[in-house]
This record gives structure tokens, sequence and C-alpha cells, in this order.
């Protein structure tokens, strides 16, 4: 019996480096397909798949990698630490690449990336003596400081200081109208934490609170554009699904509520489509659709994908969001259940109606 062994790495790197058609393939990828390239050889390891991504591929890479989940179902929330890999990563590109990247990104965002690694303190504002939370007095006692134009920066995150600080540098001098108001706002932020007494230093602002749901909201909309759904999206319809009156389903896009054969005034969306099983012999309900009404394959993946992306990204399988093979078995193992017993309306509907008659 051959034993299997894993793929090292550095092999799989090099097999991808040696390909003199690299740059045109990555520039032709989504970022899905990029993430999982990165995956195989890891991010620490990638520098050379991430020069040849666009600043705006890299805005989609960091949508899919810097969000994360405290528990399967749960809202994501933007992962400091990780920023700081991906700050050094890109630093091997050199600091005039990484920083030319960087600045041609949305301002809200690196507001927030940067002020989450930094504390970024006017400088007069320090020398006049201004009152000063007791506990950011200690942090700034205890932390790495650089002094960049009128502003001192105080490190939150040792680990990934210098990498910070050498890519702000070069946005200081090659993009210093990009890098000044985005530096102002996080001096603001910090000002405004230390003069509010009935906040701590470690309590969320009003304002860094909408700093933070502007970025999560405008990074929501790129992902639903491709197909993605959001946690509270997807909560939102299970919950629905639950529901004894069968209430109107207002949250899935209406264009993959159409029945078969109805014309679409609504464009669609062409959502992340997980592949769909071929067990035609047991799922034969949902491939009797499928044989039926061949014309309208499109709808129907569109419409049993949206439901896996529900799956993956709003409910708890045994403890950790379902991969996208699972969640599209389960979301056929579903309408499946329900083709047994009613007449075929769109595949959502049959999820609704037999959601929690299969989870028992």
């Amino acid at each position: 019996m051959k034993s299997l062994r894993a793929t090292h790495p550095t092999s799989i790197l090099m097999r991808l480096l040696s390909d003199p058609h690299l740059p045109e393939k990555i520039e032709a990828m989504n970022a899905s397909e990029i993430m999982g390239m990165i995956e195989k050889v890891g991010l620490e390891d990638s520098g050379e798949i991430v020069a040849f991504a666009s600043s705006k591929q890299l805005e989609h890479l960091f949508d899919l990698d810097l969000w994360k989940a405290q528990k399967a179902g749960s809202d994501e929330i933007f992962d400091p630490a990780r920023f700081g890999v991906w700050l050094e990563v890109l630093l091997e590109l050199g600091p005039r690449k990484a920083g030319d990247k960087l600045s041609e990104m949305d301002e809200d965002f690196l507001v927030l990336a940067i002020s989450s690694l930094a504390w970024v303190a006017d400088s007069s504002w320090l020398q006049e003596g201004c009152e000063i939370d007791p506990r950011l007095d200690k942090v700034i006692d205890s932390s790495l400081s650089y002094e960049l134009e009128n502003y001192v920066l105080f490190s939150r995150d040792h680990g990934a200081w210098d990498a910070l600080i050498t890519i702000l540098a070069d946005l200081d001098t090659h993009h210093f109208s990009t890098l000044s108001p985005i530096l102002d706002r996080c001096a603001g932020l910090l000002m405004d934490q230390a003069g509010d007494e009935n906040e701590g230093l470690y309590d969320l602002l009003t304002t860094e609170d909408q700093l933070i749901e502007d970025v999560a909201h405008e990074r929501e909309k790129r992902r639903e554009a491709e197909g993605f759904v959001s946690p509270a999206n997807a909560r939102a319809f299970l919950k629905l699904c639950e529901a004894p009156s069968f209430p109107p389903d207002r949250l899935t896009p209406p264009q993959l509520l159409r029945k078969p054969g109805a014309p679409s005034a609504v464009a669609p969306k062409n959502p992340l489509i997980p592949a769909i099983p071929v067990e035609a012999n047991r799922f034969q309900k949902v491939f009797e659709i499928f044989r039926k009404y061949p014309e309208e394959f499109p709808l129907f993946s569109e419409q049993l994908g949206y439901l896996a992306n529900v799956l993956m990204s709003g409910w708890n399988w045994n403890g950790r969001s379902p991969h996208a093979a699972k969640a599209m078995e389960i979301v056929l193992d579903v309408c499946e259940r329900d083709l047994s017993q009613h007449p075929f309306t769109s595949f959502p509907e049959s999820f609704r109606r037999a959601w929690t008659s299969w989870r028992g």
C-alpha cells in the first residue's frame, strides 16, 4: 500500500514561481483563487505571489483574511495581528512597492488598520501637557515610539512595529498627501479617547465604533457583490426559516426567488457557488428539477450557492462553520426532503420549508 505524503509548501511555491506566466495568471484570478494559493504556501512565504497582485486584488484578499469570527456563525471582526503579518509580507516587496499598494486603498480602512497597531498622537497635543488617561500614560511609557512629521506613534503591537514604521516612513516620503489625513484621523481617535472621562483606554469610542462599522459595511458590500452572505444576514435568514407562519422572504436577493421560466427583472450578482456534488442517486428529486428545466441551470446553481453560503457564514456545524462541500451537501439534503412532499417553487423556498424538520 502506498503511503500518502503531503506536498511541502516550499515545493508548491517553487512550482508556482517556475511558471513564466504566473503574473498574468494572478492578474486574471479572483481573490478566492489567490487566497487558495496563499493558504497552500503559507502567508509568510507568499511574498512573491502577493507581489503580482494589484491593490484592488489586495483589498479583496484583506476582506477574506483580516476578518475573523470568534465562533462559527458570529460576526467577523478585524484582526490587527494578522494585518501585521501582511505588512511584513508586503515589506518583502520593498518599502516603496508596499507603500504604493497601500496608498491606493480606502482611507477608512487604513485609519482602522494603522490605529489598531499604533497609538498616534499629535506632537503639540502631547507637549501642551494635556490631561491623559492614566492608563494611556502607562502604555506610552512601556511602548516603542517613533516621530513622524508632527506626530508621535506608540506601538500597540511590538511584533509588527518595524514593518509598520518602515512602510509609514516610505508613505511619508512618497505619498505624503495620502498619509497626512490618515495620521490626523488616527490622532483624533486618541485625543477623543483620552479626553472622555467616562471611557477607559480599552473601551471603544463612538468615533471608533462608527469607523469600524463603516469599514465593515464597505467590506460586506464588496463581498455581497462576489456572492458572499454576511453573518448577520445569514443568521436572519435561518431565523426566518424557523418562523412557523412562513412569512415573506425579504432577505434572499429577488433574482434568486424567481420560479423556473419566469423572467427576471434583476441582473444576477454571480454569487460564489460551491461545487455541486454529483450524487443524482442520493438527491433524485433535486436533480429531477435540473433535468426538467435544463435552461435554468445557472439559476438553480445560484440558488443553491446562496444557501450554501448562508450555512458557511451564519451557522454552527459541530462547533465550526461548515466547509463549502459540506454546506452544499446539507443544502441538497434539506431541499431533497422538501421536494419529496411539496411541489417545487424555488430552492430557497424548499430549504425554508424543510430546514426545521431536517435539524430535528
